[in-house]
């Protein structure tokens, strides 16, 4: 059975990187949703820590709403 959430992070150690590197894991749509506006200027970041994860991991619905914010705001790595 697959986890429905991300773990919180730790409160000692938070790291933003792994952050949403497992929100992606758990297709938290929600947590990339707010996450993607504030780096949208950094079209490399997304592709490593949300793009190839998605597919990697198979997050079809993750995945296609981040391709289509890439089309919207012409966002080219």
């Amino acid at each position: 059975m697959e986890p429905t959430s991300a773990p919180p992070p730790p409160e000692d150690d938070f790291d933003p990187d792994d952050y949403i590197r497992t929100a992606v894991t758990y297709g938290r749509l929600d947590v990339v949703k707010d996450w993607l506006p504030h780096h949208r200027d950094d079209p490399q970041r997304i592709s490593q820590l949300v793009l190839f994860p998605a597919a990697m991991f198979g997050q079809l619905e993750l995945l296609s709403f981040c391709l289509d914010y890439a089309m919207t705001f012409e966002l080219h790595p």
